[in-house]
């Protein structure tokens, strides 16, 4: 599996990820828009001092702070926790989409604008559980075809 590939598959995954360095953390997030705000500061600082765990890692839903940790998991945080050069560039991040259903999910979609050019997806999906809102899962996503079917491009693939 190409490097890039498997990188994509271990973000993708990330439901999982954080929930192994805090499990049974399950807090709750009390405002979605303070949450927000720290999710960017975090993607803009390149995914410093591990904030990315730490921050979505407390807040996983207790599903998902209860799953079985393997190795592909922990290989991933490590990618999350210590991230390529690739994401030392980042310029600005755009939100791209966000999808509300019924009141128990909320689902936003951001465009990464790297400062070399290069473009990138982070999405972050949240589940309301009995009046709580948790993060269900995340995920960046760097592949030219990734990002094409996130930007709903004709052919589904960034030129």
């Amino acid at each position: 599996m190409k490097t890039g590939t498997m990188r994509n598959a271990v973000f993708g995954a990330g439901l999982f990820l954080a929930s192994m360095t805090v499990a049974n953390a399950q807090v709750p997030i009390d405002d979605r828009d303070a949450f927000e705000k720290k999710y960017i500061e975090c993607i803009m600082s390149g995914l410093k001092n591990k904030c990315f765990s730490t921050l979505v890692g407390t807040h996983m839903t207790p599903a998902a702070a209860k799953s079985e940790q393997s190795s592909g998991f922990r290989d991933g945080l490590q990618i999350i926790e210590n991230p390529p050069n690739f994401y030392d560039s980042i310029y600005k991040i755009h939100p791209l989409d966000r999808i509300v259903k019924a009141g128990t999910w909320d689902s936003k979609t951001y465009l990464v604008e790297h400062s070399n050019g290069r473009i990138s997806v982070a999405y972050i999906n949240l589940l309301n559980i009995k009046e709580k809102w948790y993060v269900a899962s995340f995920g960046f996503e760097t592949s030219r075809e990734a990002v094409g079917r996130f930007l709903k491009l004709p052919g589904g693939v960034l030129p």
